[in-house]
């Protein structure tokens, strides 16, 4: 069977777990940055991309910042999402950045939340 490392909840340390497992990470660390965005910006009901396309409306983010955050969105999409539109097939490396990024989405959003309170 195929072993991928992803990281574990503990900060930079590896864990070995299959293909499957990998997916399953990456869609699960997805959704909880489309929760945080949601909340964030008051959208409970929206799709992620609509968060996106009202961040980019009121000017919340840099756009280039918006548009990173829309490139996760289209890998989740075609890569691991619900409607994914071939099997997963990321690398450990790939998946890695996949699992990274959305944590750096997080904090984005969780910070920026903080700022906007300040």
């Amino acid at each position: 069977m195929l072993r991928h490392a992803l990281y574990s909840t503990l900060p930079w340390t590896p864990i070995m777990i299959d293909l499957r497992q990998d997916r399953d990470a990456c869609a699960n660390v997805f959704d909880a940055m489309e929760s945080v965005a949601k909340e964030n910006f008051q959208l409970p009901n929206a799709t992620f991309g609509a968060v996106l396309a009202h961040i980019r409306k009121t000017q919340g983010l840099q756009t280039e910042v918006i548009d990173v955050l829309e490139k996760v969105n289209t890998l989740r999409n075609h890569k691991f999402g619900h409607g994914m539109t071939v099997p997963f097939d990321l690398s450990s490396a790939e998946g890695d950045f996949t699992y990274l990024s959305c944590i750096a989405g997080i904090l984005l959003f969780v910070r920026t939340r903080q700022a906007q309170q300040l």
